[in-house]
């Protein structure tokens, strides 16, 4: 009975999700750019709950200088159950965390805000898309809420989060 329980719980596919972004600018004889590139690794639960950790990292290529690197905990809730038999499958989710540095305060390469790490919570919808029985491309729209850690809600900041992506999912028999 133990041997037919590990079995079981082996069963579970296991994810991975990535994003990357490049935004380039050129203004003013001067080029910019910069990179944003987030992962996750979930396990996926009966087809119905995905959850794991997650990481984001943002930086301007030149000069390199980092803006942003963030960490947590997602989960997500498939509103149809992810077993590779369908070709779209909506999501809700939330994650908590905390990031150092931010995003931009004022629109632009050059106004990022401070290096003070913040404690992070946050909802979001997501489209999978899949492309092939196991790779979904992803459209993420969410909100995310930050904080100082000391103290806490004393000032507060809003991002509206949108991402894309592939996400390939694997399992362990």
């Amino acid at each position: 009975e133990i041997c037919r329980s590990l079995k079981l719980l082996l069963r579970v596919i296991h994810g991975v999700h990535f994003a990357w972004d490049v935004p380039m600018n050129y203004s003013q004889q001067q080029f910019k750019a910069s990179t944003d590139l987030s992962a996750a690794y979930t396990y996926n639960w009966r087809g119905m709950l995905e959850f794991g950790p997650y990481f984001d990292f943002a930086a301007e290529l030149k000069p390199f200088q980092t803006h942003k690197v963030a960490g947590g905990v997602l989960l997500e809730y498939n509103i149809i159950k992810n077993r590779g038999k369908r070709k779209f499958i909506p999501a809700i989710g939330i994650s908590l965390g905390g990031q150092s540095g931010g995003a931009s305060t004022g629109g632009g390469f050059d106004n990022y805000g401070t290096s003070e790490f913040k404690a992070s919570g946050g909802v979001h919808g997501a489209l999978k898309i899949f492309v092939d029985k196991r790779t979904p491309f992803t459209i993420m729209l969410g909100y995310k809420l930050l904080t100082p850690t000391s103290p806490f809600f004393q000032s507060l900041s809003h991002d509206i989060v949108f991402a894309t992506g592939f996400s390939y999912y694997f399992d362990f028999y």
